[in-house]
């Protein structure tokens, strides 16, 4: 910037502004740089970044006089009173502070977690009015809406985003993910084509695309999009989950498991690789292998709502009626404010104990069985991705 060099000085100053914890300044300075470079629209964007940026006050000192009590007093609490807890907090400070984007961000991620759409999304659209609608911002507020499964308004806020900066590819992968969330997978294919050449060697690029081509039966497609993006990063269980579900797929149960295989040497401690060697086992009808499989899954990935699910349907498919009804109420006591209708699965449960006897001993599905549950998983698996 001091030399004049504005075109050198924008890349490391939109690094600095990427890893800051206060990227203001790194978004003013590039903002000069670019009206120095007479890119107008890139300068108007930028700005507007700043001008958001710095409406947030700078967090004073920390109020130690009652840390000890309060923290004791939040222990008391369960899991749902800290977050209603929190969420009180946070109504304080964007009342405190009612044109901070950090403040109205925070409140709209705590009214998310106890379930209050409805303000979530009035505090989304106050800090869409004081934020201008810049970029960053935008792009921020679609992420938070997809993380809590909002796709639908998180598409409209990264379509915004791409209006603001055409040449973000955040912007446009995000898109592509929302999309393949809510199965427009054509929609989602072409916005992940708007993604720029050096991007589209990224790994998080191509199992994304593997993803999307497999939902759309074009397999080998998808395969060769995994398995690059696998072997470039043969650590990563995600794509070697993802690349066994393909492999699944395409009627080759036998390279799934020796995919899955290779992965657990690499991650051994991995519950969605024993996830994908559940699934395999049900489709060779190695039904014990299967549970085995499925409840190491569980215990070693406690928190994933769709492995402890495709364990469920796994019992309810094997005819083991009281097994899926105590994964079911696991299911209610481990995520109370999960997204499947536990109450629904419960009288669905308790019909087919009234159809059929359960049994205890493990017995084989049926190919119709079979294909079944292999839907289910990779419908749990694509929610939970």
């Amino acid at each position: 910037m001091e030399e004049k060099r504005y075109a050198e000085a924008i890349p490391p100053l939109r690094r600095s502004a990427e890893l800051s914890q206060k990227p203001a300044q790194a978004y003013y300075k590039m903002a000069t740089a670019e009206r120095n470079l007479h890119q107008m629209d890139a300068a108007q964007r930028d700005m507007k970044v700043f001008l958001t940026l710095s409406k947030n006050p700078d967090p004073g000192p920390y109020p130690l006089q009652n840390f000890f009590e309060q923290v004791g007093h939040r222990g008391e609490l369960s899991a749902a009173q800290r977050k209603e807890a929190d969420v009180g907090e946070l109504e304080a400070e964007a009342k405190l502070h009612p044109d901070s984007p950090r403040s109205l961000y925070q409140l709209a991620e705590a009214y998310l977690k106890v379930n209050r759409v409805g303000d979530a999304k009035q505090a989304i659209l106050q800090l869409d009015q004081i934020s201008g609608g810049d970029f960053r911002t935008l792009l921020g507020e679609g992420v938070l809406l997809a993380r809590f499964r909002l796709y639908q308004e998180a598409i409209q806020h990264f379509e915004a985003a791409i209006a603001a900066n055409p040449s973000s590819d955040e912007a446009y992968y995000n898109l592509a993910y929302a999309r393949f969330q809510t199965g427009e997978y054509a929609k989602a294919l072409e916005s992940l084509k708007q993604v720029s050449a050096e991007s589209q060697k990224d790994g998080a690029f191509l199992a994304l695309a593997g993803d999307i081509y497999g939902r759309m039966g074009r397999t080998p497609e998808a395969i060769q999009n995994l398995r690059t993006a696998y072997l470039a990063s043969p650590g990563n269980d995600q794509y070697c989950f993802s690349l066994a579900l393909a492999e699944l797929r395409s009627g080759n149960p036998e390279a799934a498991r020796e995919t899955l295989q290779r992965g657990l040497t690499r991650v051994p401690d991995s519950g969605i690789l024993y996830w994908g060697m559940g699934i395999t086992s049900v489709l060779q009808n190695d039904p014990n292998q299967a549970e085995a499989s499925l409840r190491k899954a569980v215990d070693l990935s406690p928190s994933r709502e769709g492995i402890l699910m495709t364990l469920g349907i796994f019992y309810y498919e094997a005819g083991q009626i009281e097994n899926a009804k105590q994964v079911l109420q696991r299911y209610r006591e481990v995520f109370p404010e999960g997204s499947m209708n536990v109450d629904k699965m419960r009288a669905t449960l308790d019909a087919a104990a009234i159809e059929k006897k359960s049994s205890n001993k493990l017995a084989g599905l049926s190919a119709d069985a079979r294909r079944e549950f292999y839907e289910l998983a990779a419908n749990l698996a694509v929610e939970s991705r």
